[in-house]
């Protein structure tokens, strides 16, 4: 059964989990906000706030309020219930488990987070329009220096000519994402090239 436009709480509190799992090993906070922009509907800064703060009561993650707005870290315990447990399916690892999610602002787009059965055509298509968008946003970041410019380009460049072959090259994501990683203007697009990991 998919859901299209609408996730229950648990699938919501789970999504989020999920996500910062993912950057367990980085040791950094991530926008709540981004994560959830995902998601087609999206989700309130309210509704993201209460579920962030009963995350942190049950110690499964690490909360910081700053000016960009509310970020995130997953802590030791949060990632021991990852690997065991999950608030949508009882018993079933979060991490094993499979959300069906729209992709904003492509209504008759929907991709299964984490899914091994790829359509690699239109995934190259959204990679490319990623690529494009980090492209656009680093062109016009005055915080940035040149040479941080000239190794991004240079990473997309060599992910692109992966791509003609058909091919998602996961070293180069993950590069990218690394170089990526500091730059706030660049968060929502870093967590959607993350997908393709």
């Amino acid at each position: 059964m998919r859901r299209k436009n609408h996730m229950k709480q648990t699938e919501k509190l789970d999504f989020l989990l999920k996500q910062l799992y993912k950057y367990r090993s980085d040791y950094q906070y991530t926008k709540v906000i981004d994560i959830f922009g995902l998601m087609k509907d999206g989700v309130s800064e309210t509704e993201a706030k209460l579920m962030v703060e009963r995350l942190e009561d049950l110690k499964y993650i690490k909360k910081i309020s700053t000016k960009d707005g509310l970020s995130a870290k997953i802590t030791s315990k949060g990632i021991e219930y990852c690997e065991e447990d999950s608030f949508a399916k009882n018993g079933s690892p979060i991490i094993n488990n499979n959300y069906n999610l729209n992709i904003k602002n492509s209504p008759n787009s929907n991709i299964i987070n984490n899914s091994s059965n790829i359509n690699i055509g239109s995934d190259i298509n959204e990679l490319n329009q990623i690529l494009d968008n980090i492209l656009q946003k680093i062109k016009i970041d005055q915080e940035l220096q040149d040479k941080k410019k000239i190794d991004i380009n240079e990473c997309i460049l060599e992910i692109r000519n992966n791509l003609k072959e058909d091919k998602i090259p996961k070293f180069g994501i993950k590069t990218l994402l690394s170089l990526l990683s500091d730059i706030s203007s660049v968060g929502g697009l870093a967590i959607n090239l993350a997908q393709f990991l």
